[in-house]
Protein backbone atom coordinates (compact mmCIF):
# COMPACT_ATOMS: atom_id res chain seq x y z
CA UNK A 1 0.00 0.00 0.00
CA UNK A 2 2.65 2.13 0.77
CA UNK A 3 3.84 1.98 -3.05
CA UNK A 4 0.74 2.64 -4.06
CA UNK A 5 0.68 5.67 -2.14
CA UNK A 6 3.82 7.27 -2.76
CA UNK A 7 2.45 6.70 -6.65
CA UNK A 8 -0.68 8.67 -5.89
CA UNK A 9 1.48 11.08 -4.39
CA UNK A 10 3.46 11.88 -7.43
CA UNK A 11 0.31 12.82 -9.31
CA UNK A 12 -1.87 14.06 -6.71
CA UNK A 13 -0.36 15.57 -3.67
CA UNK A 14 -1.86 14.15 -0.48
CA UNK A 15 -4.36 11.81 -1.92
CA UNK A 16 -1.77 8.99 -1.62
CA UNK A 17 -1.57 10.12 2.34
CA UNK A 18 -5.02 10.13 3.27
CA UNK A 19 -5.25 6.44 1.06
CA UNK A 20 -2.55 5.19 3.67
CA UNK A 21 -4.83 6.95 6.58
CA UNK A 22 -2.88 10.02 7.28
CA UNK A 23 -6.17 12.51 7.47
CA UNK A 24 -5.25 15.47 8.85
CA UNK A 25 -1.91 15.19 6.89
CA UNK A 26 -3.91 14.75 3.54
CA UNK A 27 -5.88 16.88 3.61
CA UNK A 28 -3.37 19.51 4.95
CA UNK A 29 -1.59 18.84 1.45
CA UNK A 30 -4.74 19.19 -0.53
CA UNK A 31 -5.67 22.30 0.56
CA UNK A 32 -2.30 23.55 0.14
CA UNK A 33 -1.95 22.01 -3.47
CA UNK A 34 -4.73 23.67 -4.46
CA UNK A 35 -3.97 27.05 -2.95
CA UNK A 36 -0.73 26.37 -4.86
CA UNK A 37 -2.75 25.85 -8.31
CA UNK A 38 -4.45 28.77 -7.70
CA UNK A 39 -1.58 31.25 -7.05
CA UNK A 40 0.22 29.67 -10.30
CA UNK A 41 -2.89 30.33 -12.32
CA UNK A 42 -2.97 34.03 -11.13
CA UNK A 43 0.47 34.60 -12.79
CA UNK A 44 0.99 37.84 -10.29
CA UNK A 45 1.74 35.18 -7.21
CA UNK A 46 2.96 31.94 -9.18
CA UNK A 47 6.33 33.52 -7.28
CA UNK A 48 4.88 32.14 -4.41
CA UNK A 49 3.04 29.68 -5.77
CA UNK A 50 5.75 27.39 -7.16
CA UNK A 51 8.03 26.81 -4.47
CA UNK A 52 4.71 26.35 -2.16
CA UNK A 53 3.83 23.57 -5.06
CA UNK A 54 7.01 22.33 -4.90
CA UNK A 55 7.40 22.12 -1.39
CA UNK A 56 4.54 20.69 -0.69
CA UNK A 57 4.49 17.78 -3.58
CA UNK A 58 8.20 16.82 -1.77
CA UNK A 59 6.42 17.17 1.70
CA UNK A 60 3.71 14.14 0.15
CA UNK A 61 5.92 11.88 -1.56
CA UNK A 62 8.26 12.07 1.95
CA UNK A 63 5.22 11.83 4.00
CA UNK A 64 4.00 8.55 2.29
CA UNK A 65 7.62 7.01 2.03
CA UNK A 66 7.90 7.09 5.84
CA UNK A 67 4.86 5.64 6.62
CA UNK A 68 4.45 2.61 8.59
CA UNK A 69 2.17 0.66 6.42
CA UNK A 70 3.21 -1.78 4.46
Amino acid sequence: MKIVAIIVNFFFPGLGTLLIGQIGTGVAQLLLTIVAAVMIATGVLSIIGIPLGIGVWIWALVSAAKSEVN
